[in-house]
């Protein structure tokens, strides 16, 4: 009977330190979880930050920022297929998607994408960036409409700049622009359309203000006689950073 209880004594203590030992090797186990999962949030957040700091963007990294912030009014993502671009939007409540042509050529910093309207004529949105010589990036946006018989944009092109993880616009680094540049003697231009519109560069820096020869075509001889140019190029200055006429 004695043997009996003493061993059943010593079971119990057996099972209260076998408890205690687990419970200190499972609190060890659990603060070195904590500690590792401590670290590795740590590292994670200090890898994000360094990339975010330090990473080079490129052309598509400027285009969905600027889709991010509003600034472009182009609502589809840029997919390859193969050796095609395309800009895909969501699919809409009835399954379908659409898809518009692009250009997308990441070395040169340029994307165009060709929206074709339902009503005809196509709206064409252009990103180009520019490298100033402190190797700061400046990215222009352009867009402008055209259905084979008239080309012209409405406002001239825009400008950004990367800082502290968001577009920046800058202002007073494009010269200001008129129609009425084309002509000798100037137009009433809130009564008379002249088909004028901009071109970011595909290769190089220098930005084109063109005349329409497809709309200046259809005008009457007075028309095309009063025309003093059908174009003019602006060049990028990159110590500066701005546009400058060219003489």
């Amino acid at each position: 009977m004695k043997t009996t209880i003493f061993n059943f004594a010593f079971f119990i203590l057996f099972l209260l330190v076998f408890s205690f030992c687990s419970e200190e090797k499972n609190g060890q186990k659990t603060e070195k979880a904590k500690s590792k999962k401590t670290q590795d949030t740590l590292v994670s957040k200090v890898g994000r930050k360094t990339v975010e700091k330090n990473e080079k963007r490129n052309v598509i990294d400027y285009f969905r920022l600027l889709q991010e912030s509003k600034m472009i009014d182009v609502d589809c993502k840029l997919i390859k297929r193969k050796k095609t671009w395309l800009c895909e939007s969501e699919k809409n409540e009835a399954g379908f998607s659409s898809r518009k042509e692009a250009v997308v050529d990441i070395k040169n910093g340029y994307i165009q994408i060709v929206d074709e309207g339902t009503g005809g004529g196509a709206l064409i949105t252009e990103i180009a960036l520019f490298k100033t010589t402190d190797k700061k990036d400046i990215i222009g946006v352009n867009t402008y409409f055209a259905d084979g018989m008239l080309q012209m944009s409405s406002f001239p092109p825009t400008f950004y700049s990367y800082k502290d993880t968001s577009l920046v616009s800058l202002k007073n680094i494009f010269p200001k622009t008129d129609p009425n540049m084309f002509f000798i003697k100037p137009y009433d231009l809130e009564k008379e359309l002249i088909g004028s519109y901009y071109i970011l560069p595909h290769y190089g820096t220098n930005i084109k203000f063109c005349l329409d020869s497809s709309f200046v075509s259809l005008r009457e001889e007075s028309f095309k006689k009063n025309i003093k140019t059908y174009e003019f190029t602006y060049l990028f200055d990159k110590e500066k950073g701005k546009f400058l006429l060219k003489k």
